[in-house]
């Protein structure tokens, strides 16, 4: 169980790079009711009409699910149809189903994915983004209407503490009270992010700008001697719909029964021994599940830097859906990654991003 003090969230405004198409309005407000929101398995027990507009239902539907350790829906999108109900069969992807059963008999396996216009691929994507000015990469994918996840240390760098001069570049953040001013100041925050999903090089793709960044506290500023990897996570909201061109991936959170393997989607940009990784195609690393503990789970994982964020897929009772996110390797390791386990802090961060989007 999560430590309380540990879900308290850091909120905080993104600007909109040189060269960005759209106006930079912020849209928060252009549509109060997500077109997804946290969700029972066998489907919501209220319209997401009365939720936008009831603060006790909304969190009564919070609360199931932090409790229960039930699943997000998986949606596909608009174009691609599939039968039976998500929230009960998940949406179909044998090719996920294939590779997660002959890695158990084979071993790990790491491939490009050549053709990303099926789901849940169509939800994948590559995040551009710029911390004190210096543009970095990461791998993103859709939670819910007008809201990614990704890494927090795609939103937030550790390592940033001046702009080179010697002179502090803190940036004011927001409080867990919207409305309120905190007294805190934190370097490293993201300036702008862009999400292209299934990006590949050489190939037009449409892009959303981050307009807000969501992460914990206890990712930034930890307590002495706590660990910050069980806490690796953050959400960012778009600047306009994104559900019903790419569909959004279904989660699975508080899983008390581990699955045997995971298939690892992301962009690694640097080189390793064994592959050419470039930043510029999306790859998938299947691996067995090696232990969890801590609050992180560990699995065969052959992907590099750029690939954090990218989320973690397995077979549960559920359908496919995300149990893990790409988040660090171990020292002088290339084939194993850990990812935080998606327990009460993840539910508690993204029911924040939803109650602020549905205005409660």
């Amino acid at each position: 169980m999560d430590d309380v003090s540990a879900l308290e969230p850091i909120v905080f405004d993104m600007g909109l790079p040189a060269g960005y198409e759209r106006s930079g309005m912020d849209l928060l407000a252009a549509s109060s009711t997500p077109a997804q929101l946290p969700d029972h398995v066998y489907g919501p027990s209220v319209s997401p009409e009365v939720l936008a507009e009831n603060p006790e239902a909304l969190n009564a539907e919070l609360d199931a699910l932090k409790d229960k350790g039930e699943v997000l829906i998986a949606t596909p999108p608009s174009g691609q149809r599939f039968f039976g109900r998500p929230e009960i069969h998940g949406v179909p992807a044998p090719h996920v189903q294939r590779r997660l059963e002959e890695v158990t008999q084979s071993g790990e396996l790491t491939e490009a994915i050549i053709d990303q216009s099926q789901y849940p691929y169509t939800a994948i994507g590559r995040l551009s983004y710029s911390i004190e000015g210096v543009v970095r990469y990461c791998t993103a994918w859709v939670v819910s209407e007008r809201v990614i996840a990704t890494a927090g240390h795609c939103v937030f760098s550790r390592s940033v503490h001046s702009n080179g001069n010697g002179q502090s570049s803190d940036r004011d953040i927001g409080s867990d009270k919207l409305g309120e001013a905190s007294s805190e100041k934190v370097s490293g925050l993201a300036d702008w992010a862009i999400f292209e999903p299934a990006y590949r090089a050489g190939a037009e793709t449409e892009k959303w700008a981050g307009v807000r960044g969501y992460v914990l506290k206890a990712w930034i500023a930890p307590e002495a001697g706590e660990p910050t990897s069980p806490h690796d996570f953050a959400f960012i909201v778009l600047d306009k719909p994104i559900l019903s061109k790419t569909g959004a991936l279904g989660v699975r959170v508080a899983n008390p029964d581990m699955p045997e393997a995971a298939v690892s989607l992301g962009y690694p940009q640097s080189p390793s021994s064994a592959y050419a990784f470039d930043g510029r195609h999306l790859y998938a690393s299947t691996g067995r599940l090696k232990s969890s503990a801590l609050g992180v789970l560990e699995a065969e994982n052959q992907l590099t830097e750029g690939s954090s964020g990218g989320p973690w897929l397995s077979r549960t009772r559920e359908g496919i859906v995300v149990t893990g996110i790409n988040s660090n390797k171990p020292l002088r390791s290339d084939d194993t990654t850990y990812s935080p386990v998606l327990g009460q802090s993840f539910i508690a961060l993204l029911s924040r991003v939803l109650s602020d989007m549905t205005g409660v």
